[in-house]
């Protein structure tokens, strides 16, 4: 459900990107996830990116924003609003 939100604002113009980020190492289906194995159940795959924590703090910490949702493997999850507003540290 959360995922086709996250579709929504960005088709919506709210943000540019959206970001599923897996944060954690315990994922069992990590790579699967990351590298796509999703987008062909999921329409709108192409305006939310799954990745993995590491990567996405890369990016952010080069300037790239969006809406990032962090899914720990716990499944605990906290929303984050980061396009232009609040820049992730």
């Amino acid at each position: 459900m959360v995922f086709f939100q996250m579709a929504d604002a960005v088709r919506e113009g709210e943000f540019a990107k959206a970001y599923l980020v897996l944060g954690g190492d315990k994922w069992t289906l990590r790579r699967f996830y990351t590298e796509g194995g999703l987008k062909k159940y999921l329409v709108d795959s192409n305006m939310v990116e799954i990745i993995a924590l590491e990567p996405f703090v890369a990016r952010s910490n080069k300037g790239d924003r969006g809406i990032a949702i962090l899914v720990d493997e716990s499944a605990l999850c906290k929303a984050r609003s980061v396009f232009g507003r609040v820049p992730i540290r």
